[in-house]
């Protein structure tokens, strides 16, 4: 099994407020935590694709 390297990022309470609003109403993901992992991957998917769309 390998071994995680983990950081960690401040998230302003203002963001947070809105991502707990999220998922108190849509209820798709079990945690924050989750939520913002999917969040980036999303984010970084995104962006490879239009890197390879102009590539």
């Amino acid at each position: 099994m390998t071994e995680k390297n983990w950081v960690s990022v401040s998230i302003p309470g203002d963001l947070i407020e809105e991502i707990d609003q999220l998922l108190k109403a849509h209820r798709k993901w079990a945690s924050r935590a989750e939520f913002i992992r999917e969040s980036i991957r999303r984010q970084i998917e995104q962006i490879k694709s239009k890197e390879a769309e102009s590539a």
